[in-house]
């Protein structure tokens, strides 16, 4: 039996997949259960064992290694699977019947990885497979694929098959590197590229067999600010982003991509807008002091931790002005015991700062706001971040979910590439709560040509206006 379970964010996916779990092992005595789970996750787990459920587990982590006598539950991290790979075979070489539960199961998506490789070692050792995730889909199909094939290459068969039947492609040239050392060259070669998906109510048949999808309805309430660069920001960003039209940025466009980002985010040394506030700190800090005057705690969520320390100093300046009383954060710097307190510290006044690392195995219900000041490139941290207010026990009967964006730059771009991601998700698995409206309005297919729309902006050496943005959003249609 092979399931993704995706239990999307807030809904329990801890305790719905134990209880499962246990089901199992009571029907069938003579079985086991592996849980590979991320670090940030054991408390979670062991939460709902040992107040809820009740049962004996063993735990392998790189901090905690303990056995129960009698228990049929064994916890590995992530990072400790490949150091125990024996541990698991010993089990099964004993005659035991194995069942695996990989939680946050979209790190599976990346096939190059180490862990991908581990888990595929071990996939022919287990009769039951769960895959437990928030965000089965990225923003491609490509990881879907690789996830879905790991769980049961049968569903999805061959990935050039899967290719051509699934995904709209484009020829174009590039340069690639051959050969070694001195031997290097560079060749100009012909390539075929993912511009768009097709015959995805077929695929959504075949996934519907494997995928369970559970979810809460949140009333969820979505805003989006905008500002304009000054002339002088202005001047800096068009700058920046020449590095876009060179050749060799072709190899390099995402790392171009975060380098516009930090000229916006106002945190780029060569560009840096030092004697007073940027457009977008400015409305930031407006919009913050909005929300304590409200008494609405508020998840803000940044890119990068050279954000969060720049924030971080604009809030202590101002906290007479906006009202914020406590500062925490939430980010890949901060140990993880750390993280984990601040679920307990938000209060009314309260402004928490987190990056991606913040995104996922934290409950901050305590909040009902979350702030993008970065819209995410990735339309799983944007979900998962959403997910640290939407939880099950809020308090709370609204939720809101406030977008910053900087008019005809990266933010525009990264909005956009939110909206048609969102709708690839829902077209694949249906309406989440957790995704604007607007998003299933927009089609994949356009990707090509909001790429070259920011391309033609630094050629022509203006923004973007909303209504070029708005022509380029509706090309899939015409094209």
């Amino acid at each position: 039996m092979c399931k993704c379970l995706s239990n999307l964010t807030g809904f329990g996916k801890t305790y719905t997949c134990l209880t499962t779990l246990c089901h199992l092992l009571l029907k069938y005595s003579d079985t086991h259960a592996i849980i590979l789970i991320p670090q940030k996750a054991i408390k979670a787990f062991k939460r709902e064992l040992e107040e809820k459920l009740k049962i004996k587990y063993n735990i392998i982590s790189s901090q905690d290694k303990r056995e129960q006598e009698g228990a049929r539950i064994h916890l590995i991290t992530h990072t400790m699977l490949k150091d125990n790979i024996d541990y698991i075979t010993e089990l099964k070489e004993k005659g035991h019947r194995l069942l695996l539960l990989v939680d946050e199961a979209h790190i599976l998506e990346d096939s190059k990885s180490k862990f991908y490789n581990y888990v595929a070692n071990i996939r022919p050792l287990f009769a039951v497979v769960y895959f437990a995730t928030a965000t089965p889909l990225k923003n491609d199909i490509e990881g879907l694929y690789w996830l879905m094939y790991i769980l049961d290459p049968n569903i999805v068969g061959d990935w050039w098959r899967f290719r051509s039947t699934y995904c709209i492609l484009e020829k174009h040239m590039t340069y690639r590197m051959y050969g070694k050392g001195k031997n290097k060259q560079k060749k100009r070669v012909e390539v075929s590229e993912i511009v768009g998906y097709k015959n995805l109510d077929k695929l959504h048949k075949i996934l519907d067999e494997y995928i369970i999808i559970k979810q809460k309805p949140y009333n969820l309430k979505y805003y989006y600010h905008k500002t304009e660069l000054n002339e002088k920001e202005q001047d800096h960003y068009l700058e920046a982003g020449k590095g876009l039209l060179r050749e060799s940025a072709k190899d390099s466009f995402a790392v171009r991509m975060h380098d516009l980002q930090m000229v916006v985010d106002n945190i780029n040394e060569k560009y840096r807008v030092e004697e007073k506030l940027s457009s977008k700190e400015q409305l930031f800090l407006s919009l913050i002091k909005k929300k304590m005057e409200l008494k609405q705690p508020s998840i803000v969520y940044c890119d990068y931790n050279d954000v969060i320390t720049r924030l971080e100093k604009l809030l202590l300046i101002s906290k007479k002005q906006t009202g914020v009383r406590q500062i925490l954060k939430v980010t890949g710097d901060i140990p993880l015991k750390e993280r984990t307190k601040v679920e307990e510290q938000i209060d009314n006044n309260t402004v928490v700062l987190i990056t991606s690392a913040g995104s996922e195995s934290v409950n901050l219900q305590k909040a009902n706001s979350v702030i993008f000041y970065d819209i995410p490139f990735s339309i799983k941290t944007y979900i998962q971040t959403i997910g640290r207010v939407t939880r099950i026990d809020s308090k709370y009967n609204e939720q809101y979910i406030h977008h910053i964006e900087v008019s005809g730059t990266i933010d525009s771009y990264k909005r956009c590439l939110i909206q048609i991601n969102g709708g690839l998700i829902e077209s694949m698995f249906g309406r989440m709560e957790t995704l604007p409206l607007e998003v299933g309005q927009v089609d994949r297919n356009v990707t090509y040509w909001l790429k070259q729309g920011l391309l033609w902006c630094f050629k022509q050496g203006r923004l973007l206006t909303e209504s070029e943005l708005e022509q380029i959003l509706k090309q899939s249609k015409v094209n």
